[in-house]
């Protein structure tokens, strides 16, 4: 603490000019990139650096056969790949599964739906069972325009997500504790800023038995429709401002017991979201003013614009059907 705190402009500067030069540092590059490109981009970036420290110290000198490993080219989107899950003898024990025969990107699910007696498979997906297989997983996400909470009105609407969200999370509870063996493991929903992508990701995923896939998806997917199509209740939105309220009045409690680290994360974030930093306290004050102005019919809006856009999805079905369960 004591040397970060006589830290001055100029021991940052020297330390760059000494340390930071392209043959002291590595490029990882990992996705669905072509290499020849990639490589001319990043001559683009750094190939006017200088090779050695700009304060004119030795340094090191680039190594470059210890590093060099060759080109791992993966298969790029739309080329034919095999996948080499369902060729015969895959799978451990003996156990055989159908051959796949090579085919152009994603159409590999209507050779193995052919080749396959799984009453549920189709031509737009392929159900696969093994021992390994323990979860089924899927996620939807829509993006939007960015949100920022440096204005009230940017709080108030922020607000009214995260009520969205409660209630959505008190009705799938409530679900899972009338069941004695609940047909999904989870159900959740989340709207969140990403500074990084310059927007904001409207996110709903449900996660199932791989063999109750199809049961957790309508239930899920239908409880977002009932709440688009009928909002929330009076009682529902009592419990989520009252949640909430007691949640910020723990954090108002708890602000000097959280860790530098923890300050520190929330400075970042704030700077990077061009956000406004608050003490929980008076966040727990503005809320509980913007909470006494909110209506059933503002979140129940809220929820239908919020959930509009999977349910677009889910009626069209993906070659399956209506995924909400509905006629």
């Amino acid at each position: 603490r004591k040397a970060c705190k006589n830290f001055g402009a100029d021991d940052f500067a020297a330390f760059y000019n000494r340390h930071y030069y392209p043959s002291n540092m590595c490029v990882y590059v990992a996705g669905d990139v072509d290499a020849a490109d990639m490589e001319a981009k990043i001559q683009r970036v750094f190939g006017h650096q200088p090779a050695g420290p700009r304060d004119g110290a030795k340094g090191n000198d680039p190594d470059i056969l210890a590093h060099q490993a060759p080109v791992v080219k993966w298969p790029r989107r739309g080329k034919i790949i095999e996948h080499a899950s369902f060729r015969k003898g895959a799978l451990t024990d003996g156990e055989d599964v159908p051959a796949l025969a090579q085919s152009e990107g994603t159409s590999g699910a209507a050779a193995l739906a052919a080749s396959s007696d799984a009453a549920d498979n189709d031509a737009s997906y392929h159900a696969i069972s093994h021992q390994l297989l323990t979860e089924f997983s899927m996620s939807m996400c829509t993006k939007t325009e960015e949100s920022k909470t440096f204005q009230v009105g940017h709080l108030r609407q922020s607000l009214v997500d995260s009520l969205v969200g409660m209630v959505l999370d008190f009705r799938i509870n409530e679900i899972r504790l009338r069941s004695k063996d609940p047909i999904f493991n989870s159900i959740g929903w989340s709207f969140s800023s990403s500074p990084r992508e310059g927007c904001s990701m409207n996110s709903f995923s449900i996660s199932s038995q791989p063999k109750r896939w199809k049961e957790a998806l309508a239930l899920g997917l239908g409880e977002a429709a009932r709440l688009a199509a009928h909002g929330v209740t009076e009682g529902e939105m009592t419990q989520s401002v009252t949640t909430l309220n007691n949640y910020f009045a723990t954090q108002a409690v708890m602000k000097d017991s959280l860790e530098s680290s923890s300050w520190m994360r929330r400075v970042m974030d704030t700077v990077s979201n061009g956000d406004q930093m608050m003490s929980a306290d008076a966040k727990q004050i503005i809320l509980n003013q913007l909470s006494a102005g909110l209506t059933v019919e503002e979140v129940s809006a809220r929820a239908s614009e919020l959930f509009e856009p999977f349910l677009e999805l889910a009626a069209q079905g993906g070659g399956g059907g209506d995924m909400t369960g509905n006629s």
